[in-house]
């Protein structure tokens, strides 16, 4: 994918959520049902604190409104969680302002676009996650090192979980695609084209499509819905730097609307 389109994909991303983050953190409440099967290996990546108890130093990239730390601190009352939640919508980052968590905003995209490194005052963590993230992220090269980058933030031994939206397998979903991605394409792409001599249809990989919000005009986001067989080169990538020691499918009404990768690094 051209570096200038995965850049207008990232700025129309970023758009999108600076300009709905209130109405679409307020359907963004209860944690995912996937969450839950992710504790027991949470758990496994605490260390002994000072005091003797249980600590877990916990990364969260593209946090939104900080749900998950809120689920986590819940989740696991035995342990003292400490989490850094890093997010590059202002507004989202604001809510995840809570206790026991240090809010830090970031673009991570653009870090990976430029091939900066995630830069986080409390690395190396015990365990970093990233929910509802990697289906924003172009191209296939751009995922893989995102995963890459999420792995290096954690401590040999340390647990690293994503999720991956397989969303164009859902009826509903995938016909709200069919009737949005249209409708994008036919704003975006002559633009595409004017600009930079492009055709955005060429430029876009199997399973990228553009979706929008609640019937609001001309406000789309770039979403890749994943399969299973992309799911497998994604982990064979960072073989050489971490087992996968768990995947299963959760949350929607089927139960198998997001794949969960669960890594123990080497």
């Amino acid at each position: 994918m051209d570096p200038r389109i995965v850049d207008m994909l990232r700025q129309l991303n970023n758009g999108f959520y600076r300009r709905c983050a209130p109405a679409f953190s307020s359907t963004r409440q209860a944690p995912w049902e996937g969450w839950r099967a992710c504790l027991p290996y949470l758990r496994s990546a605490c260390r002994a604190g000072k005091t003797g108890g249980a600590e877990l130093l916990l990364a969260d990239i593209a946090c939104g409104n900080g749900r998950f730390e809120s689920f986590v601190a819940e989740g696991l009352p035995e342990v003292d969680v400490r989490a850094t939640a890093v997010d590059e919508c202002t507004d989202l980052l604001e809510e995840a302002r809570i206790p026991g968590v240090e809010a830090v905003r970031l673009d991570a995209l653009s870090a990976l676009v430029e091939g900066a490194p995630w830069e986080l005052p409390a690395a190396p963590f015990d365990a970093a996650v990233s929910f509802g993230f990697l289906h924003h992220i172009p191209s296939r090269a751009l995922r893989e090192r995102a995963l890459r980058e999420l792995l290096g933030i954690v401590r040999p031994g340390g647990i690293a979980i994503v999720s991956l939206w397989c969303y164009l397998e859902d009826e509903r979903l995938a016909r709200k695609a069919e009737r949005s991605h249209p409708e994008a394409l036919a704003v975006l792409a002559p633009t595409v084209r004017e600009q930079w001599g492009l055709d955005l249809v060429e430029q876009l990989e199997e399973g990228d499509r553009f979706l929008g919000w609640q019937d609001e005009p001309d406000l789309w986001r770039y979403c890749h819905g994943f399969n299973d067989a992309e799911i497998d080169r994604l982990s064979a990538a960072v073989a050489d730097e971490a087992d996968e020691v768990a995947r299963f499918r959760s949350d929607g009404k089927s139960g198998r609307l997001n794949a969960y990768l669960i890594f123990r690094k080497h």
